[in-house]
């Protein structure tokens, strides 16, 4: 969360959401088999889910057509890509509302192509290259 740029207040009301796409994430992992290369999902199953067709990086924003306001009123609002939903569609996905802080499951989303939260110019986010500094 911290290099998706997500605000510490927001970050408590996603965790499980987090915890559980990393979960899901896992499973598609490479392990040797008999010298092959397949993902543990395979291994285990015989085959990877169907949502792992259409993967979507997290925190990745989203427009989700919810309702209508009038002829000239919004269509939809602002979402935030937390996981893929069990058990649905493969091109369904798991949004996140910040406003009502709630999680809707859709297949109608419009993807903005970039990341929810921007980075602020006095947010410090760490990376390898601070590693590197700190070792010479």
């Amino acid at each position: 969360m911290g290099s998706a740029h997500m605000p510490d207040k927001s970050r408590g009301k996603v965790s499980l959401e987090v915890i559980k796409c990393a979960t899901m994430l896992d499973g598609l992992r490479l392990v040797a088999d008999d010298g092959k290369r397949k993902t543990r999902d395979e291994h285990i199953h015989g085959k990877n889910p169907r949502w792992a067709t259409n993967l979507r990086t997290w925190e990745e924003a989203g427009v989700v057509k919810e309702g209508k306001d009038g002829k000239t009123g919004d269509k939809g609002a602002a979402m935030m890509f937390v996981r893929y939903p069990v058990n649905q569609e493969a091109d369904s996905v798991r949004m996140w509302n910040p406003v009502t802080n709630g999680v809707v499951t859709t297949r109608d989303v419009i993807w903005l192509k970039q990341m929810f939260f921007e980075r602020k110019a006095d947010d410090e986010t760490y990376t390898l290259d601070d590693d590197e500094k700190k070792s010479k």
